[in-house]
């Protein structure tokens, strides 16, 4: 937990100048951070608090210049009812995977005179009657509601049936409580959840099996005074009545978190990650590198387990907080190509070193399943790449040239090769990587003993491509590229690792090399002093003169 202050604010990773639409942005995502407050000094155009543990949208101080607020991933259960005296530029506002839960806590957004575009997803105030009509009829400026267009139809049906301002929200047809209900604090989220760990599990109407909705509890006032509040009267809007002051082998307590998902207990920033829906929402970062590392993990459980599942889609994923090299913990959906199910995995993918192909996958299975227990912990080892083997080593027993046939059919080759290039440049895009055309692909047994296989653990694979966006522009276009790949049955990790050049590159450095030797060997001969009298020679040939020369 970080506390919002102006040191936090102010400091220069944090602070940065979008060039594009010249605005001033402010990211402070994953702090934990528990309430908002020293924004005075601040003039920025977007502020996005999004991953931390904020339960009241409140302290706001009067930002005349603020347009866009992301805060999604929090606590939130109570907006300031004057909340737009101080955010009077507000157009946009994203309020995602909060605990709202009744119609009447967004009535203080109506507040805010310019408010254009607004996201509730996630929240169980959707799931309440004719919740779009009421916030379309609370807010009259909004054009955007959960990425959806506020059309005049609705409009209409909104005005229609909340034609008269006395009349109050629309009532669901459960019976009502007795006993007033108030929205829970910070203080009182946790400690609960920590108790008793979210006593029902949800519920799913079927629609995504991805999804699983969180139940949400609120508890009467006359309860709320004393430390240990009675059970019986904790109300869960999932409907189900849960008797917990029975057996105490009942209450359901929380699992130990594994990385993936969202934790029962806290959140997922208390863990040192940060998470991504990457099928809802697009970041201009996750180019192309995120989805590689997915049909990695893929590949793995395949390739253990003598399978053939393709890869589906990316639902989400929960990465390490540091700027560097970083874990990621990935949800993705694979099909089986016999019987067309689709079924959600898990995947960890551990960057071992940033800038170049070094990832581990220590973990690749169904969700839901859990992994045998290894001998040890994954570990790491660094050791060099061999070098391009010559004509020569490739005829060996221990090398194999796939067919045209084996290179098309076999689908680790070609993500191999994206691997390499998307791991060296975060930047690319998968049309970028769609212009390498493989031309010829050999594989090394590690062992001498054994023949190299297709479905072998270890083996190192050598490529020669052509960069097809280099060679319409007339351009040196041939590249070569070397992944090694090793499984260590110990820890059960499988570890790549690996590096790509172009020909040009090749050349210029054996010129190097050849100009290297070439003037060592003068030294030995002639001398430092020789050496050095020797370059200036040539110098002053190229008509490059030195000032001590003159």
């Amino acid at each position: 937990m970080v506390k919002l202050t102006a040191d936090l604010i102010w400091n220069r990773p944090h602070y940065f100048f979008n060039t594009v639409g010249g605005e001033r942005c402010l990211d402070l995502r994953g702090y934990g951070i528990p309430e908002i407050e020293n924004l005075g000094a601040t003039e920025f155009d977007t502020i996005d608090l999004s991953d931390n543990e904020i339960v009241k949208l409140e302290n706001f101080p009067l930002l005349n210049r603020l347009g866009t607020l992301i805060i999604k991933n929090n606590w939130i259960t109570q907006i300031n009812p004057n909340i737009g005296e101080f955010l009077p530029k507000l157009h946009t506002l994203n309020l995602a995977k909060n605990r709202l839960v009744n119609l009447v806590e967004i009535d203080p957004l109506a507040s805010i005179p310019k408010l254009q575009r607004l996201w509730l997803l996630d929240n169980a105030i959707i799931e309440k009657p004719n919740y779009r009509l009421y916030v379309i009829h609370k807010l009259k400026s909004l054009r955007l509601l959960d990425f959806i267009r506020v059309e005049a139809k609705e409009r209409d049906e909104a005005a229609a049936l909340f034609s008269s301002e006395i009349q109050k929200v629309p009532e669901s047809t459960e019976e009502p409580e007795t006993s007033t209900l108030v929205a829970l604090t910070r203080e009182q989220i946790l400690p609960f959840n920590v108790r008793y760990g979210k006593a029902s599990s949800g519920v799913n109407d079927g629609s995504d099996p991805m999804e699983v909705d969180e139940p949400t509890f609120s508890i009467p006032v006359d309860t709320m005074t004393t430390n240990e509040p009675e059970h019986e009267e904790i109300a869960v809007t999932t409907g189900e009545s849960t008797d917990l002051q029975g057996d105490s082998s009942r209450i359901d307590h929380p699992p130990q978190f594994d990385g993936f998902d969202e934790p029962t207990v806290g959140h997922v920033s208390s863990y040192g990650l940060r998470d991504v829906e990457y099928a809802r929402y697009w970041y201009p970062s996750d180019a192309a590198f995120v989805k590689v590392y997915a049909k990695l993990g893929l590949h793995r459980y395949n390739l253990l387990e003598g399978t053939n599942y393709q890869f589906s889609h990316l639902q989400s994923y929960n990465k390490g907080i540091n700027a560097g090299a970083a874990p990621y913990f990935l949800t993705l959906f694979a099909s089986d190509p016999d019987s067309g199910t689709v079924l959600p995995y898990h995947a960890l993918v551990r960057e071992n070193q940033i800038g170049l192909l070094d990832v581990s996958v220590n973990i690749a299975r169904p969700r839901g399943f859990k992994e045998k227990p290894r001998l040890c912990p994954p570990t790491y080892t660094c050791s060099p790449l061999p070098r391009w083997p010559s004509s020569e080593m490739f005829a060996q027993q221990r090398f194999y040239t796939l067919t045209e046939h084996e290179v098309q059919n076999t689908d680790w080759v070609r993500l191999y090769l994206d691997l390499a290039h998307s791991t060296c440049d975060r930047g690319m895009t998968e049309s970028q990587l769609s212009d390498f055309h493989i031309e010829r692909v050999v594989i090394q047994s590690l062992s001498d003993a054994v023949p190299p296989r297709l479905d072998s653990k270890s083996l190192v694979v050598y490529m020669v491509y052509k960069d097809l966006a280099k060679a319409r522009l007339r351009e040196p276009c041939f590249r070569k590229a070397i992944i090694r790949r090793v499984y260590y049955d110990s820890s059960g990790s499988l570890t790549f690792r690996g590096k790509h050049w172009s020909f040009s590159e090749e050349k210029e450095k054996k010129k190097k090399e050849k100009e290297k030797k070439r003037f060592a060997l003068l030294k030995r001969r002639l001398g430092v002093w020789g050496a050095w009298r020797l370059g200036l020679d040539v110098y002053r040939k190229r008509g490059i003169s030195s000032s001590r020369t003159r």
